[in-house]
């Protein structure tokens, strides 16, 4: 594992497997990078030292109340459906007042922005 510094996994249950492995890599930093139910955002705190993939402001809310009671910080990113596709999650790119809110929240730290684009072969809609 030498070099390795980030490690991601998208399921809990997986994670909660696979990371106990990993207890003497103290400077790895566990990611989740999936849907984050709401029902498991207790074990998720437990689990990572960071999410990428913060899609609503209910979710943000839940996580910054968890990580003060437990006295912990993260690094996060806000998942953001640039391509406004109703079959995937996120917070909406014109409603920037969720997005300002979920930004001010503490423990969080967000450092910056997870975009789901549209799902097209079409190169000027890509860029």
């Amino acid at each position: 594992m030498a070099g390795i510094r980030n490690i991601g996994e998208n399921r809990i249950q997986e994670a909660s497997q696979k990371f106990p492995h990993l207890a003497e890599l103290p400077q790895l930093t566990k990611r989740f990078v999936g849907h984050l139910q709401s029902n498991k955002t207790g074990k998720a705190v437990d689990l990572f030292d960071a999410i990428d993939s913060i899609n609503s402001l209910k979710l943000a809310r839940r996580l910054s109340t968890l990580l003060a009671e437990t006295n912990r910080n993260y690094e996060s990113l806000l998942q953001v459906n640039t391509g406004q596709d109703s079959a995937k999650r996120g917070f909406h790119p014109e409603k920037t007042e969720t997005l300002l809110e979920a930004l001010e929240l503490k423990n969080l730290g967000v450092k910056g922005l997870m975009t789901i684009g549209e799902f097209t072969s079409d190169e000027r809609t890509i860029r």
